[in-house]
């Protein structure tokens, strides 16, 4: 998957910008990256061999939405191309079933005919098919996680440490409301757990509308502030690269909170994960 490729471009603006405006990285880990970078045949994250801190590799990993393509300098260079024009010419390829439907949902919501990661096929053979129902759930169905929502909100800004990319003050007013917004999602998703732990299972979500959605508010007003630092024309360093592809996330995760909690697709069986919370 593309996540677990480095991004040189990405890695090197890691090393160049100011350590204060990540969430928590050690000078020590990116000249280890840095290093590895100029030693790795395949970029991958299984040949890093070593495990960094929190919010490390998603800061210099291939990441969907924070890619330039070929615009990027470092295109020739790049992990993730090198193995996908490898895939290209294989006539055989193995692949877990993650991939699978991660590239199968790629290829439904996008009309681009190269969209995806895995090229055309004419046949699929599927092992431990009893796994598949829940996987194809996970991959082609509406998702929302409080750990997932709660890292992005720590990329922008993290008030307890005071860091993130947020942290310079021409960021102050979407400081502010990445501040609320997290501050808010605390609350629902510790409400949340509480209701949980008096429900039986399967935990099913049966009734629109019965968990209030008041965190599309503050949601919808961090998106608007992080869209007018990403359509600023006076700057457009790489930093603002990083904040579009976290608004474009945040976007992501609060339609899809809507939708689940309204119910607004009405072929879909919602449900809370307890460990996934």
């Amino acid at each position: 998957g593309r996540s677990n490729y480095l991004c040189m471009r990405r890695l090197n603006m890691l090393a160049d910008i100011d350590q204060a405006l990540l969430p928590g990285a050690a000078l020590s880990e990116i000249d280890h990256l840095c290093t590895w970078a100029r030693q790795t045949e395949d970029g991958t994250l299984g040949d890093l061999g070593t495990v960094l801190g929190d919010g490390i590799w998603e800061g210099v990993c291939c990441e969907r939405g924070n890619c330039l393509n070929a615009q990027c300098p470092f295109f020739r260079r790049c992990f993730l191309f090198k193995a996908r024009k490898s895939l290209q010419t294989a006539q055989v390829v193995v692949s877990n079933h993650a991939l699978f439907f991660s590239d199968l949902a790629m290829k439904m919501e996008s009309e681009e005919a190269d969209a995806g990661v895995l090229p055309p096929y004419a046949a699929v053979v599927l092992d431990e098919a009893h796994t598949i129902e829940d996987c194809a759930s996970s991959h082609l169905g509406i998702r929302v996680a409080s750990w997932s929502l709660g890292r992005i909100l720590r990329r922008l800004f993290d008030a307890k440490r005071d860091r993130g990319l947020l942290k310079d003050i021409m960021f102050t007013d979407a400081r502010t409301a990445a501040t609320r917004a997290a501050r808010m999602c605390h609350s629902f998703f510790q409400q949340i757990s509480q209701w949980l732990e008096s429900q039986a299972d399967p935990l099913r979500y049966t009734t629109a509308g019965h968990i209030p959605t008041y965190l599309d508010d503050p949601l919808k007003a961090l998106e608007s502030e992080l869209d007018k630092l990403v359509r600023d024309k006076e700057d457009r360093d790489e930093r603002r690269q990083e904040i579009a592809a976290l608004a474009d996330q945040v976007h992501a995760q609060r339609v899809g909170m809507f939708q689940f909690l309204n119910m607004t697709e009405p072929d879909h069986v919602y449900w809370f994960d307890r460990e996934g919370r």
